[in-house]
């Protein structure tokens, strides 16, 4: 590593790329004393001035205090006045790590004086909720119906079943909905102790854990004369917390030893009040008889996925099958989402209204969303728990993660970037309503936006600069965020359309020469059975490499940024990429189960991020060791990543190319990665391509 690198970084203002260079190269210096070393510190307390950590320079500064040289000692002396002024101008309210408690935040009550108290919702919200709750039973009733008469039709000849016989599957499927309706608790306890064990405790177990959960507890009991909810904990570091039950007096609420590690007293009683607003609306209730026989498909899945680790043959069969009762469970869920995301509002004002605290139900969703990004890794099966209870919990996991990645670092204190802005692309992306459509629950920036208007009415002042943030939503460019979706959804569902154009054209054709070509030029419709498959074929393949040409834009167009500009961008997309190149240290990789090739966890001064690599011919495979071996390598060095990022569900880059920062001395040992992406997509794309043409040419009536 030269110090000429880390110059010409800092002089382009890539602080981030110079420190990684600056740090590796005194690092292993052989002498502290040497001009060249000197020159890196000064250099680096430049560097992390311009990152706005005068923090980190200020001991820097101090050490070149100590030194023999008046001029180095002035220089250091008038570093560090201008680096603590800048300290002393941070805002009070900049994060700094909580020792006790994970906070991320102000932990200032900012609530109302008295509780409870009455808030306002649109009436809309309340109509929508009880269409969802009517639609969801009609669609389960619909769905146990259909599966009855499916399975007594094939004894019929056409299908023909008699009258009786469908008013007998009609009353048993009634009757058997009934059973599990007041099963469903039972049978959720008996498959949630397969992922963790439960502990039931009571509310003098509660108290020194969260007097105020317990307060908020009993107020809600004696407003409704109901018997306290029964209370389960789990001892997992996962910050959790669910609720079921078909009766009020029968109801559960467990949460997790990690829900108290994150979280302040005030913001574990709001989340136990989300809990109880689930009982108040009786939300719970249609939502636990739902869950009953998703979690029976879920707790198959999951026993089958164990037995094909254990299996000697089989493996694969297993798996095949266990994927296909996941698939199941994951359908299911979707029928549920509708009705958690329509009763999300409710509860939340529900919680709002017995604390008199909307501020600390706003901190506890962005501290669970920090939780539970450190526990989750790309690449890797989600935790059965928390997989399972997605309808049942506080949020959703798998849209809570750009938002966690943000808070991971606010609570570090590593940028001087306002990152409450990763709200944005929540706030104002059509994308983020797409994504809404495929989550449980609504979006934090959606809720925060709801809960933030409840600090209005009571008078309260709101938390992380929402109002400042909602004037920036006003701001932005909302003809270039529509024209990018248009073009983004277009990309996506090119499959979709090329395949409904593969199976009208030969009905049109059909229709059209023997309608009107047939009489007027002699023309005939010769029937080909290959021409569908063939013409199917065809255009999958011109709309995979229709979607790979502008998926993964030109990488040579590529802008130098770091985690924190990406996340706060909010024109990003989860379609088409965005041309990035990132410095930073490779610090793990690992195979994926759900991606093809590899994930890598990238990390720069601000903090992490996962990389996918798609390996090359030959290179391909879990266990290849070549590829492991050059993975391994590239652990703890400093790298620049191209790539194309994509906000999805998780922020995630598409890999273009690793090059090593590290290659003085051997530099044959660490060479440039490179991702094949693009090489894959087009190569699948040409042999459908290619396939397709060959078929229709060979069952041409030409040959």
């Amino acid at each position: 590593m030269s110090l000429k690198a880390g110059k010409e970084a800092l002089l382009r203002k890539h602080y981030t790329e110079a420190i990684a260079i600056l740090r590796e190269y005194t690092k292993d210096h052989p002498d502290i004393t040497a001009k060249d070393y000197i020159q890196a510190q000064m250099l680096l307390v430049r560097a992390y001035q311009g990152v706005g950590r005068p923090d980190k320079a200020i001991p820097i500064c101090e050490g070149l205090m100590l030194t023999g040289d008046p001029q180095l000692q002035d220089w250091a002396r008038r570093s560090l006045i201008s680096l603590r002024q800048q300290l002393a101008a941070l805002p009070e309210d900049r994060i700094q790590p909580n020792e006790e408690v994970a906070s991320v935040a102000k932990t200032s009550a900012r609530r109302y004086k008295t509780k409870p108290v009455v808030l306002a919702l649109p009436p809309l919200n309340q109509w929508l909720f009880w269409l969802a709750m009517a639609g969801t039973v009609a669609l389960i009733l619909g769905i146990s119906l259909g599966i009855g008469l499916i399975a007594v039709a094939p004894f019929y000849v056409d299908w023909q079943i008699p009258t009786l016989l469908v008013y007998l599957v009609v009353a048993t499927v009634l009757v058997c909905n009934l059973i599990l309706f007041f099963m469903s608790p039972w049978l959720i306890d008996i498959t949630q102790k397969q992922y963790q064990r439960t502990q039931w405790i009571t509310l003098a177990d509660l108290e020194p854990r969260s007097p105020e959960a317990v307060e908020t507890i009993e107020q809600f009991c004696e407003q409704h004369r109901y018997i306290v909810p029964r209370l389960g904990w789990i001892d997992s570091p996962v910050p959790l917390a669910f609720s079921y039950g078909i009766l009020p007096n029968s109801a559960r609420i467990v949460v997790s030893r990690g829900l108290f590690e994150c979280l302040d007293d005030d913001e574990i009683a709001a989340v136990y009040g989300y809990h109880l607003g689930r009982i108040a609306t009786w939300s719970f209730t249609v939502i636990t008889y739902g869950s009953a026989p998703l979690q029976i498909l879920y707790f198959i899945y999951v026993s089958l996925m164990r037995a094909s680790f254990q299996a000697k043959t089989g493996n694969s069969l297993i798996r095949l099958v266990a994927n296909i009762f996941f698939v199941l469970y994951r359908l299911g869920d979707y029928c549920l989402c509708f009705l958690t995301r329509r009763s999300t509002p409710l509860c939340d004002r529900f919680a709002a209204e017995i604390t008199g605290n909307p501020n600390a139900l706003t901190r506890a969703l962005v501290k669970m969303s920090r939780g539970l990004w450190e526990q989750h890794q790309l690449g890797s099966p989600p935790n059965r728990l928390l997989d399972s209870t997605r309808v049942l919990g506080f949020l959703d996991y798998r849209t809570s993660t750009a938002v966690g990645m943000a808070w991971q670092i606010l609570h570090a204190g590593q940028s001087n970037q306002n990152l409450y802005e990763v709200m944005l692309w929540e706030l104002a992306s059509p994308w983020a309503g797409w994504m809404q459509v495929n989550s449980s629950h609504p979006l934090i920036a959606k809720r925060i936006a709801i809960l933030t208007g409840y600090t209005k009415q009571l008078g309260l002042e709101h938390e992380y600069e929402f109002r400042e943030l909602e004037k920036k939503v006003a701001k932005l460019d909302r003809k270039r965020l529509k024209r990018h979706f248009y073009r983004d959804f277009l990309i996506q569902i090119s499959p979709y359309l090329s395949l409904l154009i593969a199976f009208i054209f030969p009905i049109t054709a059909e229709w059209l020469i023997k309608n009107y070509l047939s009489q007027r030029f002699n023309m005939r419709w010769h029937p080909n059975f290959w021409l569908l498959p063939s013409l199917v074929l065809i255009a999958l393949g011109l709309s995979f490499m229709f979607q790979g040409s502008l998926r993964y834009p030109n990488f040579r167009r590529a802008i130098d940024t770091n985690l924190v500009g990406l996340l706060i961008n909010p024109y990003t997309s989860p379609i088409l990429g965005l041309p990035v190149r990132l410095p930073g240290e490779i610090t793990s990789y690992s195979s994926s189960e759900y991606l093809s090739g590899y994930t890598l966890k990238l990390e720069d001064q601000g903090g992490s991020i996962y990389v996918h690599y798609t390996p090359g011919y030959g290179e391909g495979g879990t266990n290849n060791s070549r590829t492991l071996q050059k993975l391994a390598q590239l652990l703890d060095q400093s790298v620049i990543v191209t790539g194309w990022y994509r906000r999805d569900f998780m922020p995630i880059i598409d890999l273009h190319s690793i090059q090593p920062l590290l290659t003085e001395g051997n530099p044959s040992k660490f060479k440039p990665i490179q991702g094949y992406h693009q090489f894959w997509n087009n190569v699948l794309s040409s042999a459908l391509l290619l396939g397709g043409l060959l078929i229709l040419l060979a069952s041409s009536p030409l040959f």
